[in-house]
């Protein structure tokens, strides 16, 4: 039996809801199709790397459930506590609306690229902002 028999459990609705093989979601993941099939019906736990790499296959909804399984397999029933739902594979409120802190630094450097983006009419520089702020994590 896997250790990670949550995650595994997932990984096989999805299968079911989306009437994929276990190579389409090999192909999706780009994970060999001989280790999806350890995943869902063997006794290989899935790791880090491969949950990460099922992640891209899936849709915000799956990845929620699909991360939240692993974690209720891989963690301490402590750590548990503090961010799982109860008899739930969803993560507590409290986890999903955390963001980090920022630091005098980091407000100062914020503070600085509103200032010079205000006073900025290039559409090029606005763009590349909006990129590099996405790619940051920041989310209004």
């Amino acid at each position: 039996m896997s250790d990670t028999p949550n995650a595994a459990k997932v990984l096989s609705n999805v299968l079911f809801m989306h009437s994929w093989t276990q190579a389409d979601l090999a192909k999706s993941s780009g994970l060999d199709r001989a280790q999806v099939n350890l995943h869902v019906n063997g006794p290989r736990a899935i790791r880090d790397d491969h949950l990460a790499a099922y992640c891209t296959a899936l849709d915000r909804t799956e990845q929620a459930q699909l991360v939240a399984a692993w974690l209720r397999d891989t963690l301490p029933e402590a750590t548990q506590q503090a961010i799982l739902e109860p008899d739930s594979n969803r993560l507590n409120e409290q986890v999903t609306l955390w963001k980090p802190g920022l630091d005098p630094e980091q407000q100062s450097m914020i503070q600085w690229w509103t200032e010079r983006l205000a006073l900025a009419l290039d559409r090029e520089l606005d763009e590349v902002f909006r990129i590099v702020t996405r790619r940051s994590g920041w989310q209004p």
